[in-house]
């Protein structure tokens, strides 16, 4: 698989960044940190738009990402963009005992087998 990084720039600063690994047909996106400055502006938002489009440009036909059950601020995002919860795992994050949400986004390829 390859891993791709997204660096978000404000100002010529680094506002941000994202990353996916794409292995198997599958992105699975990871590390989006955005600088305490530049939150709320939307930056979050154009990265992981971003890595959608690299992972579709990639033939990737689900993307996925884990998140804090109680970070819902992301959860909402990711719900705007279209992902929707799949599975948790209880107590993930022994720091307050936080369940991981796994999300995903389906990207809407079919497989199509063509008999011959």
């Amino acid at each position: 698989g390859n891993v791709y990084v997204a660096v978000a720039l404000a100002d010529e600063e680094r506002a941000g960044y994202a990353e996916i690994r794409m292995i198997a047909g599958e992105g699975q996106i990871y590390n989006i940190a955005i600088a305490p400055e530049f939150r709320r502006e939307g930056i979050g938002e154009a990265l992981l738009r971003h890595l959608i489009d690299k992972a579709d440009a990639d033939g990737c036909k689900l993307v996925t990402l884990e998140v804090r059950s109680g970070n819902k601020a992301a959860m909402e995002l990711y719900k705007k963009l279209g992902f929707r919860e799949v599975g948790r795992r209880k107590g993930y994050y022994a720091k307050g005992g936080e369940d991981a949400v796994l999300m995903d986004l389906d990207l809407g390829k079919v497989e199509v087998e063509v008999a011959l």
